[in-house]
């Protein structure tokens, strides 16, 4: 699935998926990613994984959208899990 993280809208929240992992590939731009204890700028190019029932949120670093591929194990929509 194609995402695009609008720095002008607000990412999900800090949530976690408990049947199937998740990883980007980002196409363009850089996503700041929040993988449990984990806090890191994800330039084009590279990939971040979000193993099943770690917590987790994507948002756009910087300025400008990022656009990514989600890549999941999962074959259909799962509702998000949303952590207080």
């Amino acid at each position: 699935v194609e995402v695009v993280f609008d720095p002008a809208q607000p990412s999900t929240l800090l949530h976690a998926h408990y049947d199937f992992a998740e990883t980007y590939y980002v196409l363009e731009g850089e996503i700041l990613a929040e993988v449990g204890t984990q806090r890191q700028k994800v330039p084009a190019g590279s990939t971040i994984s979000m193993p099943v029932g770690v917590a987790h949120l994507l948002s756009a670093a910087g300025r400008h959208p990022a656009r990514c591929l989600c890549i999941t194990n999962r074959a259909q929509h799962s509702d998000l899990e949303y952590l207080p």
